[in-house]
């Protein structure tokens, strides 16, 4: 007498996907409206960032606006003749910055502020010279370097698009440099970490609403459907085709939760493609929280099924005792 319909495929995933859905935007609500906003330092990241900012600044190698966006002098790709080193003008984020000198930039940097940004002194300016622009050496083009006119006098003034490119280079390893200084890099991490911090407030957020809407609307319904199943009157029963016993509805939302939503996140969706893949191949159309939970998906208006093999065994007896009596 019993007869059990498998949900259809169509059936199952969409009922899948509104519950994720309601879960999902429900979760990210209660998280940016209340969680996040109340659990992040935004004064310490805020502090931070003032400082990072200011450490860009007065490095004197950073463009800063007034928003606190930074970038290196070099990377703005104006410099075309040897002049361009020593004025030149920059235009960032839709505002121009004019008079800039790379060369004088960078001989201020390491001069004056090498030490402030993790050297072990500031350089001299023969140690400036010999060190930073290699003068002397066979891949450099620079004679001299002018501390008084902050002017570079040239090998070769054939080569000055070597030497122009060879001048960013230096400009953007010292960049490079203060990017990774300690000071820099302690204030980054910090606010990384106080993000990091809330935003690990997610998951618990999401484990509550899924705990609703995963497991306690399906532990008060009848059929143990969920809103999504409930909608295309879908239910969930026993491997054996009986009544689920409602127990089983916790291991059946721990494996959901941990294994597929959990571990779709930190395996980039490869846990839910493999529970997913199941379903569509294996016999019963079962995911990975389904064989955990032995647990089967029907199409609850075209089955019927009963309680117990007790109560299937009491309906058939009766339904023979009324055939004998018809007859």
């Amino acid at each position: 007498m019993k007869k059990i319909m498998l949900a259809k495929k169509g059936k199952r995933l969409l009922s899948r996907f509104i519950d994720f859905l309601i879960v999902l935007s429900l979760t990210l609500f209660i998280f940016l409206l209340f969680v996040f906003p109340n659990s992040l330092d935004r004064k310490k990241i805020n502090e931070n960032g003032k400082e990072i900012t200011r450490l860009y600044n007065d490095s004197g190698l950073f463009i800063v606006d007034e928003d606190g966006n930074y970038n290196a002098k070099c990377a703005f790709q104006n410099v075309k003749e040897i002049e361009d080193l020593y004025e030149i003008t920059c235009v960032f984020r839709g505002k121009e910055y004019k008079g800039i000198s790379l060369v004088e930039s960078l001989y201020t940097y390491y001069t004056t502020k090498f030490k402030e940004y993790g050297g072990q002194r500031n350089l001299t300016i023969e140690t400036y010279k010999t060190e930073i622009l290699n003068i002397g050496s066979e891949q450099s083009n620079i004679k001299d370097f002018n501390e008084e006119t902050k002017e570079l006098s040239l090998m070769d003034t054939s080569k000055e698009k070597e030497t122009i490119s060879y001048f960013l280079d230096i400009y953007s390893k010292a960049c490079k440099n203060l990017t990774t200084n300690s000071k820099i890099q302690t204030l980054t991490k910090e606010n990384q970490n106080l993000f990091l911090k809330a935003l690990v407030l997610f998951i618990p957020v999401l484990v509550g609403v899924s705990f609703i809407f995963d497991f306690l609307i399906p532990l008060c319904s009848p059929n143990c459907e969920t809103i999504g199943k409930h909608i295309f009157k879908l239910g969930v029963i026993s491997k054996k085709g009986y009544k689920l016993n409602k127990i089983y509805l916790l291991p059946r939302w721990i494996a959901y939760i941990l294994l597929e939503l959990m571990g779709g996140v930190f395996t980039i969706g490869a846990f839910i493609l493999v529970s997913y893949t199941m379903f569509l191949f294996t016999k019963n159309r079962r995911c990975m929280h389904d064989f955990l939970a032995s647990t089967v998906v029907i199409d609850k208006e075209n089955s019927i099924y009963f309680s117990s093999p007790r109560e299937e065994s009491f309906y058939i007896n009766r339904q023979k005792a009324k055939e004998g009596y018809s007859g």
